[in-house]
């Protein structure tokens, strides 16, 4: 009698188990979404020294951090852009390989989209990303206020308020 009871706890068990790790997957995929996953934004336009470790990059960006970013000095007005290193710094890795950097004009109080980078990564473990911006006419406009908003998986997880300064 207990040899047939034993093969039954066994399955019953692995079942348990299966379901416990659905449970925890689907949790960690879907931590953009249910609002755990949220990104610290930082811009510079400082160069950046090379072979930084990440908290010495994290350092650095802070350091040189910026909410207004100067218009390149290019003699037609035309081809002038705003050019900077935005660092994303997320609380967790982020369970997925890409994100969105995404740019608002909120000059006039309301969010008005601009434009949408989309970002691809190469390690699903990473936290922390540099990404070099550049922002270009006649998309984007001299002395406007903005936000760029990080979203992963279409949930907004980060959100920064920067000006493009210029003529």
């Amino acid at each position: 009698m207990e040899v047939k009871a034993q093969p039954k706890k066994k399955v019953v068990e692995a079942m348990a188990v299966i379901v416990v790790l659905t449970a925890f997957f689907a949790l960690f995929s879907r931590s953009a979404e249910a609002g755990l996953l949220k990104a610290k934004i930082y811009m510079t336009q400082e160069k950046i020294p090379r072979k930084l470790s990440e908290k010495e990059l994290i350092d650095f960006v802070k350091k040189h951090q910026t909410q207004r970013i100067d218009e390149s000095k290019e003699s037609k007005v035309k081809d002038r852009s705003w050019q900077a290193n935005v660092l994303i710094a997320f609380n967790s890795p982020l369970g997925a390989l890409e994100f969105d950097l995404v740019f608002y004009d909120i000059q006039k109080g309301v969010r008005v989209l601009v434009d949408r980078q989309n970002t691809l990564l190469s390690e699903r473990a990473q936290k922390t990303y540099l990404q070099k911006i550049n922002l270009k006419r006649p998309r984007y406009q001299p002395n406007r206020k903005m936000e760029l908003a990080i979203e992963v998986n279409r949930a907004e997880v980060g959100r920064f308020k920067f000006t493009t300064a210029g003529e």
